[in-house]
């Protein structure tokens, strides 16, 4: 150990594992050096002991000259990097250098400063993370290893938020323990079942707010994770043993719960996400979707993908994210998994919402159009027997398609068992529209419906107000549209569904979605229409729904 700590310490910090060159690198190396200088602090002469610490203050000046000056983070809060920055490299370089650097104080002041005041940049009190749950995973990670550091070193508890109490919510409901495919923003896992990391960190929040839910969600996957050392995205990232050892020192477990199996719809409206679930332990009953309508937009590792859907039931994500991840700004990336056409959503005359950024190479692009491009959860029930959320997608798309003036999506849940969804926009000039639906699985298409056919269950989806007679056509489309084919090659070509419908300024599109399994009892399901109403009759028991 100490002769890696002093052979890190010979790398140029202005070379390949400086911040500026690659800051992935700059971090894992600053705080393994921050972590041998204290522990092994005895056991180097003076001279190696000052080339450990001189390395280790010019790694932290650069690191903290980046957050103050070039990004200035406390008055530009959305940057990811610098925000993790704070927590993996700067808590527990400053105290390992508390003593020892002039500086280290004023550091640390300014990370309890931004974690006290500015933070969490992404979410607010109701818990959610706009970058959605893989980099809540990644953000929580590292935020947990340095409170938990500043916890065990000055018995400071920056775990005093509302914010902290219910962020355990986030990926208790948005990434389910039984689907894959079925949550949103940028994922390194995408394809995978939730991992083993993400179970580690559910687990502390069990421990911090002692909520016995998240211990059920930490088991599950636990228990089923046991390759994880071999995931690319888990290399060099996790120490699972360190994970164990600090839990088990710092806190304490409550006794597994499972959550509700009733219906259920659980809202984070700070940060437009939510999530319908019924049967939510049972793996081969679970029904889920998992919604988005975000005042982020498509900044940072968001999409274009305001009032965007997936649904899984009887173990099989059927309408789904698509695509894989090759790395940040690769074309997969760009042309693809950022783009308003590789969601299940509409475009107007073609054209989405604004996807672009800076890797996309998309002329006269700003960030703030990201934002701009932000929705809004305009309405829910969480309380009635039918339960209902609202999106307002509006501002989305209005970069690429100025002439609308509204669009919202609105979608009941009904007895656990069916959704109705109903899409309205208004436009200035006409434009037609094509409702997208993506899946892995096979697709049946049909005059004014179709079916996504999986290998256990199935999901039907019928458009059933006059709209259906201004479909033109309904087609499935195999591919990834412009993505370079290298990208993708050796691997399961994906399947998306366009129902396009005649050019209108007004488009009010009602669909019925009903899952079955393939095999066993079905649904019954049968509607009417009655102006406004919607009487909507699921195994003999009807319910109104106003639309």
């Amino acid at each position: 150990a100490k002769a890696w700590t002093l052979k890190l310490s010979t790398y140029d910090p202005e070379g390949v594992t400086s911040r500026g060159y690659n800051d992935e690198a700059a971090f894992r190396v600053i705080a393994a050096m921050a972590w041998g200088y204290d522990w092994l602090h005895a056991h180097f002469t003076d001279e190696e002991r000052q080339q450990v610490q001189d390395a280790l203050i010019e790694r932290l000046d650069e690191i903290m000259h980046h957050l103050r000056v070039t990004v200035d983070l406390l008055n530009n809060p959305l940057n990811s990097h610098g925000v993790r920055s704070i927590s993996s490299a700067i808590i527990p370089t400053c105290i390992a250098l508390y003593h020892d650097h002039p500086k280290a104080g004023e550091y640390i002041a300014y990370a309890l400063e931004y974690y006290a005041v500015h933070y969490p940049p992404w979410g607010g009190v109701d818990g959610g993370w706009a970058e959605g749950p893989d980099y809540w995973n990644t953000q929580t990670a590292f935020l947990g290893e340095a409170f938990d550091l500043l916890k065990a070193y000055c018995g400071v508890d920056m775990f005093n938020k509302t914010f902290y109490e219910n962020t355990g919510d986030f990926p208790l409901y948005c990434m389910p323990v039984h689907s894959k495919r079925a949550s949103f923003c940028d994922q390194s896992s995408i394809g995978d079942f939730p991992g083993l990391k993400l179970a580690y960190n559910i687990k502390h929040y069990a421990g911090v707010n002692q909520k016995p839910e998240y211990v059920w969600y930490y088991n599950q996957l636990k228990g089923r994770d046991t390759e994880a050392h071999t995931k690319f995205y888990n290399f060099g990232w996790w120490d699972f043993g360190y994970d164990d050892l600090r839990f088990n020192i710092l806190w304490d477990a409550p006794e597994e719960k499972a959550p509700s199996n009733d219906p259920l719809l659980k809202v984070f409206p700070i940060t437009g996400w939510a999530a319908f679930h019924n049967k939510m332990t049972e793996r081969d009953n679970h029904i889920h979707m998992v919604f988005k309508c975000s005042p982020f937009g498509s900044i940072s590792h968001s999409h274009g993908d305001q009032n965007a859907f997936t649904l899984h039931a009887f173990g099989e994500t059927l309408a789904a994210i698509t695509g894989y991840y090759g790395g940040f700004g690769v074309d997969m990336h760009t042309k693809w998994r950022r783009q308003t056409f590789s969601k299940n959503l509409p475009l107007f005359g073609g054209k989405g919402q604004y996807g672009e950024n800076k890797n996309t190479g998309y002329e006269g692009h700003q960030d703030r159009f990201c934002i701009e491009a932000g929705g809004t959860i305009s309405d829910y029930d969480t309380e009635s027997d039918v339960k209902m959320v609202e999106g307002d997608a509006t501002a989305s798309y209005k970069y690429f398609v100025p002439e609308i003036e509204s669009y919202k999506r609105k979608i009941w849940f009904v007895q656990g068992k069916v959704f109705v969804m109903q899409d309205k926009a208004t436009l200035s000039e006409e434009k037609d529209m094509t409702w997208l639906m993506h899946t892995t699985f096979a697709n049946e298409v049909a005059e004014k419906a179709f079916t996504i056919r999986g290998e256990k269950a199935h999901l039907d989806v019928n458009f059933i107000n006059e709209a259906s007679d201004n479909i033109t056509s309904v087609k499935n489309v195999e591919g990834f549209g412009e993505v370079d084919p290298y990208e993708y090659q050796d691997l399961e070509i994906h399947r998306h569904v366009e129902v396009e419908f005649k050019p209108s300024k007004e488009h009010n599109i009602l669909t019925l979605l009903v899952p079955n399994k393939n095999e066993g009892e079905q649904v019954e399901v049968s509607h009417k229409l009655v102006g406004n109403t919607l009487e909507l009759t699921v195994d003999g028991e009807t319910v109104s729904i106003e639309l």
